[in-house]
């Protein structure tokens, strides 16, 4: 997982509601990630779920902060 991109499917309520989701898809993208919104309560980054890899876990946890502080 240390590429600098990665392809992360996120979990239909990741950020809470569908738009808050949208936005923080939007600002991935905007970062360079390859971005889906998913059907499922599930993120995956790279193809790995972040509910049960750590390494996934704090990636998609630093991404979130890093969306978080720059609103």
């Amino acid at each position: 997982m240390s590429n600098s991109t990665h392809t992360i499917e996120l979990a239909f309520d990741a950020a809470g509601t569908d738009e808050d989701t949208k936005q923080y898809a939007e600002w991935l993208e905007g970062k360079g990630h390859t971005v889906t919104i998913g059907t499922t309560t599930v993120t995956t980054i790279d193809g790995i779920s972040t509910s049960s890899c750590e390494e996934a876990r704090e990636l998609g946890n630093q991404l979130w902060e890093s969306f978080c502080s720059s609103n």
